[in-house]
Parts: structure tokens; sequence; C-alpha cells
């Protein structure tokens, strides 16, 4: 389970990207969610499977395996 503190909500019809913080250090995040799932600014409690999460190098951008 994570608590992201949410800044962006990007409605696109079947799903909704929110976009936000983890922690105080600026860890970003970006989430895909179901379109009825209830997305607002603020504090967001997400559940994740780790097989399914994505990496990236803050730096340069590319991905991390």
């Amino acid at each position: 389970m994570l608590n992201a503190d949410i800044d962006l909500i990007e409605p696109l019809g079947a799903d909704t990207l929110v976009y936000g913080r983890l922690d105080s250090q600026g860890t970003r995040i970006a989430a895909r969610l179901h379109a009825s799932a209830a997305a607002r600014a603020g504090r967001l409690p997400l559940r994740y499977r780790p097989a399914d999460a994505h990496y990236f190098d803050a730096a340069s951008g590319k991905r991390l395996s």
C-alpha cells in the first residue's frame, strides 16, 4: 500500500492517470486507475502489484530493469 499526494489528474475515458508525490524527497509517481475510481487531488491510498511496476532513473529518464 502506498499513500500518494496527488497533484494532477488526467481523465482518459476508460482510464484515469493520476500523478503525485510519495514522500518529502519528491519521489514522483504515476498511476493508472479505472475511470470509475474516485480520483481527486490530495492523499490517495494506492495498492499495486510490484511485478507490474516500472521504475525510471530520475537523471536520465531511462527505465530501470
